[in-house]
């Protein structure tokens, strides 16, 4: 132990380690500053916005790898995590195959929509959902109230993750990757690791022991009907963030995008693993104590810290790769947002022929905006106690999950028409909002979104949503041919921006591969289990979870496997040959078309570029997967 001056040595030790990473987060900001300083000087007429929000010509593996990982893992891979396992035991497992199955989930829209980006020029979800719907895919103004409504309901997730300002690059987030691998090892060497907190809790005299029965027990009925729930919840509405969007579309090729998403699969079992581990030692740790801080994380970092200047210094290292997390995750959210306000709100909307001097202030503004919203958020967490850090991710997933329908049916159903999915959507978000703020949502108290039977408002609207789309677009899609007036009520015209899909499907959704990987992620969820018995123990985990584990663990190898050697580039169509004047808009452009004007010289750049392979594949090639 320390010695009479040793507590204040050793905190001395965290704030030159704290102090150091400070200087390098703001040595790496001003570098960034002057590289992209001195390329402007070197290609003057280059996109201001696009070198600012797109990384210019796009990212390159490393890049591109890093800066995915540490947009997605955020304070709650840190903290959030730890203190669910600690809550809830076993039961925090979901968050490995929620995490595997989000980049499953990839597979339906990565193909697709990467390749749409670049012919394009897409920074936002949201102009990839307004061009997908508009004529003849359905009527104009339903297209511009799906981008707007796209727009209010992303913006949501961007205020509940903001929380501080400035890019941190990828070595932050390799710093706080190779955190979690150091804590693995400290806390084993210091506390006994989870052999040592195993003994104490699958002890059945310590049944009756304050957060033990979570370790020892199988989850009742309703935690494990959430769990399921959490689990294909956040599968689907995880795909939607906007953030992930914008690190999709900057990337250098789609040779970076598969490589990226292949090993991000193998990233939940180093991060979030590590996070859970800290929570299960953490109910052995400090079984006669309270914890000494809100969070396991810092709790056990504390006891640690008090052996020595070598611990503290090790620990002041874990609580700076917490912090970079935290503020990786909330910056990307940053940009993500104000990115949006420009792109779908002020050039279509409000100031098409802005400038791009302008449309960076307003950016930025916007981005203040959303710092102000997530520090209210945070300040409203720590006075009243909720949301906490689990309900902020909880109500991030209630909206986001109501634009999935538009996206993943859109980008393979053909047929189908805006009308529909507006419908759709509506109605979804109507149920979930109507429910989450009623007495339905029993855990609304605590901040969270869980109805009474498990199942959580969010997952439930969607459901609903997606009936509606389904059920509605086949009735436009096949109703003509029954009723033929119906025909007349469908506009016919097509827009000079519209995005036909093709007839061709991706090689990544064949059956062969979908089906094992649902079920996969299905027994992942111990439906099969009696619920609330004894459980016995693999190693120092509970039979159930290592089920769980080791089959997200095939899943992420066999997706991984399936990404490597299944991607097919998708090859668009090219954009439609019209007259300069669309004749179906009598001489108008649409509404907000005037501000497609720089993505159309965007575009018509890519076509004379000979150094962009990939542009020029997307926008001469005839709609089909490339062999």
């Amino acid at each position: 132990m320390a010695g009479q001056d040793g507590p204040s040595e050793n905190m001395l030790v965290g704030y030159i380690v704290l102090g150091i990473y400070i200087l390098l987060l703001v040595g790496s900001g001003m570098l960034a500053a002057i590289v992209n300083w001195v390329f402007r000087r070197k290609d003057p007429q280059g996109s201001l916005m696009r070198n600012h929000f797109m990384a210019g010509t796009g990212l390159g593996s490393m890049a591109w790898f890093f800066t995915m990982a540490s947009s997605l893992f955020s304070g709650y891979s840190v903290s959030g995590i730890s203190s669910e396992a600690y809550g809830l035991g076993f039961v925090a497992t979901r968050w490995i195959p929620a995490g595997i199955g989000l980049y499953c989930g990839f597979m339906f829209l990565a193909p697709r929509c990467y390749a749409l980006s670049k012919q394009r020029g897409f920074m936002t979800l949201g102009g990839l959902i307004f061009e997908r719907y508009l004529p003849p895919a359905g009527h104009p103004w339903c297209a511009h109230a799906l981008r707007l409504l796209a727009f209010g309901v992303l913006s949501l997730v961007g205020c509940h993750l903001c929380g501080s300002t400035g890019l941190t690059s990828g070595f932050f987030s390799s710093l706080h990757q190779a955190g979690s691998i150091v804590f693995l090892v400290l806390q084993y060497t210091e506390l006994g690791g989870l052999p040592t907190a195993w003994r104490y809790w699958s002890d059945p005299d310590n049944r009756q022991e304050p957060l033990v029965g979570n370790m020892q027990l199988i989850p009742s009925e309703v935690s494990t009907v959430a769990y399921f729930d959490f689990l294909f919840k956040t599968t689907v509405a995880a795909t939607m963030f906007p953030h992930l969007w914008q690190r999709l579309f900057c990337a250098s090729s789609s040779r970076v995008v598969k490589n990226g998403l292949a090993a991000m699969n193998l990233t939940f079992f180093v991060v979030q693993f590590a996070s859970m581990v800290i929570g299960w030692v953490a109910i052995a740790a400090f079984s006669d104590l309270e914890l000494p801080t809100p969070s396991p994380f810092g709790s056990l970092l504390r006891l640690i810290a008090k052996n020595g200047p070598g611990q503290s210094f090790a620990s002041a290292l874990l609580l700076a790769s917490g912090v970079c997390a935290m503020m990786s995750t909330a910056d990307s959210s940053l940009l993500a947002f104000s990115t949006m306000w420009v792109q779908d709100f002020l050039r279509p909307y409000v100031w098409p022929s802005a400038s791009e001097l302008v449309q960076m202030l307003f950016a930025k503004f916007m981005g203040f905006v959303a710092l102000c919203i997530g520090i209210a958020l945070a300040i409203l967490s720590i006075r009243d106690g909720k949301p906490d850090l689990t309900g902020l991710f909880s109500l991030q997933n209630v909206t986001p999950i109501h634009v999935a329908p538009a996206v993943w049916l859109g980008m393979h159903w053909r047929g189908l028409r805006a009308e529909a999915v507006l419908t759709g959507m509506v109605c979804g978000l109507g149920v979930t909002v109507g429910m989450v703020f009623s007495e339905k949502n029993v855990m609304y108290d605590r901040g969270l979104d869980r109805t009474e039977n498990g199942l959580s408002t969010a997952w439930i609207g969607f459901c609903v949503n997606f009936f509606v789309t389904v059920t509605m677009g086949l009735i436009l899609q096949f109703g003509p041919r029954v009723y033929p007036k119906l025909a007349e009520l469908l506009t016919q015209e097509i827009h000079k921006r519209s995005i036909d899909i093709g007839p061709v499907h991706d090689p990544l959704i064949h059956p062969k591969y979908m089906v094992p990987f649902f079920l996969l992620l299905l027994f992942c969820v111990p439906f099969y289990r009696e619920h609330l018995t004894p459980d016995t123990y693999v190693g120092s985990m509970a039979s159930w979870a290592f089920t769980s584990l080791f089959l997200s663990g095939i899943l992420a190898l066999a997706s991984a496997a399936v990404y490597k050697w299944a991607w097919r580039d998708y090859e668009p169509l090219p954009l439609p040959e019209l007259p300069e004047t669309d004749p179906s808009s009598k001489g108008k452009t649409l509404a907000g078309d005037s501000s497609l004007d720089e993505d159309a010289l965007a575009i018509s750049k890519l076509k004379e570029s000979s150094g962009n392979p990939i542009a020029q594949v997307a926008l001469t090639t005839a709609g089909t997967p490339k062999e």
